[in-house]
């Protein structure tokens, strides 16, 4: 039994990302329809300090960061271990990418800090491929209109 359903690995196995990826999604979304909007609604960080301020530990604000980060975080893995479609998740969500750029800035300090060096890895190295899958598409577009 898988959530609640009778399941057959061999079939339909190749569908657990999915709908890890979907269940996190609506846990997300639904946490987020709950709590009131941050008191800084734009989410634009240079330095921790400015983290702490909008949306520090132990504030639902914080809390509401985080679930966002780790969400990104895990998706962004599961596309990096190749068990998500790439073409399928650039396709469908920029989102993350958004995500990372408001983030960036404070990663190198954060990794620092928390003396974690893989903090939001995977939503970095995911972050890079999208931007070379962006330029790849790019390229061959413009191919298609010089001929």
């Amino acid at each position: 039994m898988f959530m609640g359903l009778s399941f057959n690995w061999a079939q339909n196995g190749p569908l657990l990302p999915y709908t890890f990826v979907f269940e996190c999604t609506l846990s997300v979304v639904v946490q987020a329809q709950r709590s009131r909007p941050p008191k800084d609604k734009n989410y634009f960080v240079e330095n921790l300090e400015d983290v702490m301020r909008i949306a520090g530990p132990g504030t639902e604000e914080g809390a509401l960061a985080m679930m966002v980060l780790s969400y990104w975080e895990q998706a962004c893995a599961l596309v990096n271990y190749g068990l998500l479609h790439e073409d399928l998740f650039f396709e469908t969500s920029g989102e993350f990418f958004a995500v990372w750029e408001r983030v960036k800035p404070i990663v190198p300090q954060a990794r620092e800090r928390f003396v974690n060096k893989h903090f939001l890895g995977h939503l970095e190295r995911a972050a890079q491929r999208y931007e070379n899958w962006m330029e790849s598409r790019e390229a061959a577009r413009l191919r298609r209109i010089e001929w």
